[in-house]
């Protein structure tokens, strides 16, 4: 079972964020800096909060595959994650909500996507995906812009594989 079909809409609307901003944003520059920094950071809420919604919506579908009234209860539970995403997080506190193995099986897949992406290309999965939740909260709550629009758009495809290792965990 995968759950990707449920999660996916979230990232391609993420996605297709991300080809709409870097159509229309400034080139590089200093009279256009302030504002392609301002990008940066509300794609970064945007990241965030795709991210937030795909764990929703796999925790959702997971408990509605299992039985149709845990996937209400799963539904209510997580109505408000606001923003509590890390992936630390997802593992020791939602996975294991489902049981240990789940709690395991979401650390065994984030350590071979980590292993993996670091062996391809020396890049760390799990930095990538929390520099986001950072990046996100300073730009949200004190207006501190941390990333360029480069740095953040190159990091998406990275971070959401923390959602893929979490679809490949509860799909066992």
């Amino acid at each position: 079972m995968n759950f990707s079909s449920e999660y996916a809409p979230h990232l391609k609307r993420a996605e297709d964020l991300t080809a709409n901003v870097l159509k229309f944003a400034p080139p590089p520059g200093p009279e256009g800096d302030a504002f392609r920094a301002d990008l940066a950071g509300l794609l970064a809420i945007a990241y965030v909060a795709a991210f937030e919604n795909c764990v929703k919506a796999i925790f959702v579908a997971f408990g509605t595959a299992t039985h149709p009234v845990l996937g209400t209860v799963t539904e209510h539970h997580f109505e408000k994650l606001a923003s509590k995403v890390h992936y630390d997080s997802i593992g020791n506190k939602y996975a294991l909500q489902f049981g240990q193995a789940y709690k395991a099986a979401y650390e065994n897949c984030l350590k071979a996507q980590e292993a993996a992406i670091l062996a391809a290309s020396q890049v760390s999965m799990k930095n990538t995906y929390a520099n986001i939740l950072t990046w996100r909260h300073k730009y949200a709550h004190e207006g501190v812009m941390l990333t360029t629009l480069e740095e953040i758009t190159a990091a998406y495809p990275t971070a959401k594989r923390v959602i893929e290792a979490l679809d490949n965990a509860m799909s066992i």
